[in-house]
């Protein structure tokens, strides 16, 4: 590190001083020597002493690392090229001290903290082998803004731009005046434009006595977004129901539909959903599948360095059952999906069944089941099985004989991946036998679970900072040395956050590979809290402390963590 600098190299450095800093020439360079050598005589290294006399620290850096031969950047590029970040993703650049520069023909500039490190060095040779490698200097305050900006461009989930957040609101504002001149329709339009527009979910439209309210799911937490007269509920319904090609005239049994729209080039699946309600009116819920918002690199979605890097190493492994696993709207769909695009090429058959298929894939044979016609998870995996399959996509592992099948078509060679409702990775293969699929079987074919949650981003417009508690930090399960500040979202938020404080989503996972040890313990059907014991031996690393590191970092917030999490340490 630059502190380690000895009073023999001090003159050199001082004459870059000078040049890059003209104010640090002649008598306030001779004052910095004097500085620098006194500090020695008293046991306190050079660059200390000349800090402590008043030399501007980012000036001292880039006058070291020049005389050591490296382009010093005290400022790093907020626009990186997609291909970089592919390699060294924002949520890696923290952990790593690097970040990517710029790639021209065969080169790529990376800026690290110290070069010196020779295990930075390695990992950054190993990411981008192929390539010429250019190293240059920054500081960790100037990495730590950079990877700000980029979190805020490419967050999860966070599609938002100026243009869209503007005229959202303004929708907003018209709402009134469409309500009072009794134009349903248009209001019906405006409210899924708005959702869209503010990066909604789902709209809820619920009757409630002598009001119709409507709330939009934001990053996962419903949020009110407005009221009106309780007479507009049904017309509103009624609406939609026609949108969705729905039965307008029967508000006696709940009815599922389907829709789509496009706005600003961008088309949106809609699922309606109708549910006759005690108030003699149906309430409603349209959630929005945005099909440009599929990301299909792993790279992309937001996984911590670790358990990245463990992602692609279970992907790797040939044959057998990849389960993702945890409650509705964590992502699972998401990560399944991209890790089927990365298994996908033009030697390989994926066939993925679903109910419903949310998103349309290349390169893909996907079914739609049909419950009501008795096609159903079984039979469409017997008759796929006979389609000879390299990869199988199950959407949801629901009922023993779904189960029995996926196990069985990984046993003869298929990779399986599939998704399950279980709390945690180490309950997963319990889950299973619990469904009726013996144990050994379950041992045999389980490759890895991938368990996950979305935890909301703190909105960087507004969030603030504070001192935690040491209660505060009991109660998420802190186990590192206490931070001396950590980030919270403002009350009551800002334009850009609708108020919330926080603004996007990220990933949250622990990923559990299955070996001999963890192997054994299946077929002994031990308890979830010995496979998880075993599998932190083995280098999981629990979502509680892979969600801690985000907070550590200022991605989120401690509230946020035991909302999505619970309180208490895994």
């Amino acid at each position: 590190m630059i502190d380690n600098v000895e009073l023999p190299h001090l003159r050199s450095v001082l004459n870059l001083v000078a040049q890059i800093d003209p104010t640090a020439g002649g008598q306030v360079a001779d004052g910095l020597r004097m500085a620098a050598e006194s500090g020695w005589r008293q046991g306190i290294r050079p660059l200390r002493s000349m800090v402590a006399a008043g030399l501007d620290l980012q000036t001292i850096e880039q006058a070291v690392w020049a005389t050591r031969g490296f382009e010093y950047l005290g400022e790093l590029p907020e626009i990186v090229a997609p291909e970089l970040l592919e390699v060294l993703p924002p949520q890696d650049c923290l952990d790593i001290g690097a970040y990517p520069v710029s790639l021209r023909r065969e080169k790529v500039v990376v800026a690290v903290v110290d070069p010196t490190d020779r295990t930075v060095l390695g990992e950054i040779r190993s990411r981008f082998a192929g390539l010429t490698l250019d190293v240059v200097v920054t500081n960790r305050d100037a990495l730590e803004a950079a990877v700000s900006n980029l979190e805020d461009a490419a967050v999860t989930d966070d599609y938002h731009d100026d243009e869209a957040l503007t005229r959202a609101a303004w929708l907003a504002s018209t709402e009134d005046q469409v309500v009072a001149s009794g134009r349903i329709a248009d209001l019906a339009d405006l409210l899924i434009e708005r959702a869209f527009l503010s990066g909604a979910s789902d709209i809820h439209i619920e009757p409630d006595g002598d009001r119709c309210s409507v709330r939009f799911r934001l990053d996962g937490v419903l949020t009110p977004a407005g009221n009106h007269p309780g007479s507009f509920t049904q017309t509103l319904v009624n609406r939609i129901k026609i949108l969705s090609q729905l039965d307008v005239g029967d508000r006696r049994l709940p009815q599922d539909g389907r829709a789509s729209a496009v706005y600003g080039g961008q088309t949106v699946d809609l699922r309606v959903v109708t549910i006759p309600s005690a108030w003699g009116t149906e309430s409603c819920v349209i959630r929005l599948l945005h099909q440009t918002r599929v990301q299909p690199r792993l790279a992309s979605l937001g996984f911590s360095r670790h358990t990245g890097s463990r992602l692609e190493q279970l992907l790797s492994l040939s044959g057998g059952v990849v389960l993702a696993t945890g409650p509705t709207g964590s992502g699972k769909t998401t990560t399944l999906y991209s890790a089927l695009q990365r298994l996908t090429t033009d030697e390989v058959k994926t066939i993925t069944v679903e109910d419903p298929v949310e998103y349309r894939m290349p390169g893909m044979l996907q079914v739609q089941v049909n419950r009501a016609m008795g096609f159903d998870f079984a039979m469409a995996l017997r008759a796929i099985l006979r389609a000879d399959p390299d990869v199988l996509l199950v959407g949801e592992v629901r009922d023993g004989e779904t189960a029995k099948t996926a196990i069985g078509a990984a046993l003869t060679g298929q990779v399986v991946m599939a998704s399950l409702h279980a709390a945690t990775a180490a309950s997963a293969p319990v889950r299973l036998i619990d469904l009726g699929v013996e144990p050994f079987m379950v041992g045999a074919a389980l490759r890895g679970v991938v368990n996950q949650r979305l935890l909301r981003r703190l909105c960087r417009r507004c969030r603030l900072p504070y001192a935690p508690r040491r209660s505060q930090l009991d109660d998420a399960g802190w186990t590192a040395t206490r931070p001396d500040r950590l980030w919270g979202a403002r009350p009551g938020g800002c334009e850009v956050c609708f108020g919330t404080g926080y603004r996007g989503r990220t990933v949250v996972a622990e990923v559990m590979i299955i070996d001999d040890v963890l192997r054994t313990a299946i077929i002994e059907h031990a308890e979830p809290a010995k496979i998880e014991a075993l599998a932190v031996e083995r280098a999981m690393v629990p979502i509680r402390q892979d969600a801690l590191h985000l907070a550590r970092h200022g991605a989120t917030s401690l509230e946020e963590i035991a909302r999505v999490l619970g309180q208490g340490a895994d």
